[in-house]
């Protein structure tokens, strides 16, 4: 039991970790008045994470591409609103 909670406790991580992302990236979307198509990319990658069905081990690694892609438009979107002020 103990082992199960474990798991869980990581992919909820991984999980969490990635709406903070997404919710930063749309936060930073609307304040940089982006694209649409960037906040469906921001929503896609979101709820692919979400519904996934992961154990510990796939956890990272399933989502380390999502998650990444997440980091990108964050960062992009970050200098994009650094460059204008």
């Amino acid at each position: 039991m103990e082992n199960k909670e474990k798991s869980r406790q990581s992919i909820t991580t991984v999980k969490k970790q990635a709406s903070n992302y997404a919710n930063r990236a749309r936060y930073l979307a609307q304040a940089t008045h982006a694209d649409d198509k960037i906040v469906r990319k921001i929503n896609m990658l979101e709820q692919k994470i979400q519904n996934a069905t992961l154990n510990r081990s796939n956890a990272k690694n399933f989502c380390g591409k999502e998650i990444e892609q997440l980091q990108l438009i964050l960062f992009n979107l970050l200098t994009f609103k650094l460059t204008r002020t």
